[in-house]
């Protein structure tokens, strides 16, 4: 039912998703994704409050499910402006996989966000030593290097 799952929010048919997800979860078939799925599709349609409850329904089933940890550290930076909750998610990411370059570039966007650029510099470094060329920490780094007047030329990745 996954790939069924999959396959319609691929191809937009978030109505049909949903319906998938609501059977799995009256049939008791629901797993962590199928939730972290329906708080995507509550995420895209900007209703953050049940986004919130679907991912921490899914990190309940899963507390390693590193999507709905970034997804819900998102909901929390971008639609509910409150840093310290968001940092905890995200943390959590980097403490399952170090490696999560997806991780590491939103934790460093928090910290950019909030003007502390020289700290945030390193993380978005790392978000690119792990996934070279990686445009939004590419895009976040070189915002952080403009604001802090720092116009050396440097390049991690080619």
């Amino acid at each position: 039912m996954l790939d069924q799952i999959v396959r319609l929010c691929e191809s937009g048919d978030y109505s049909e998703a949903m319906k998938a997800i609501s059977s799995c979860i009256a049939d008791g078939s629901a797993n962590s994704e199928i939730y972290r799925l329906r708080g995507q599709i509550e995420f895209d349609r900007e209703e953050h409050d049940k986004a919130v409850n679907s991912l921490i329904e899914s990190l309940k089933l899963d507390d390693k499910n590193q999507s709905a940890l970034i997804l819900i550290g998102n909901i929390y930076a971008l639609h509910k402006d409150d840093y310290e909750t968001a940092m905890t998610y995200f943390t959590q990411v980097l403490e399952l996989n170090s490696d999560n370059y997806v991780g590491l570039n939103n934790i460093a966007g928090i910290i950019a966000k909030h003007g502390d650029y020289q700290t945030a510099i390193p993380y978005f470094d790392k978000a690119m030593e792990v996934k070279p060329g990686y445009p939004n920490a590419l895009y976040g780094s070189a915002l952080c290097h403009l604001y802090i007047e720092d116009y050396r030329e440097k390049s991690l990745s080619t």
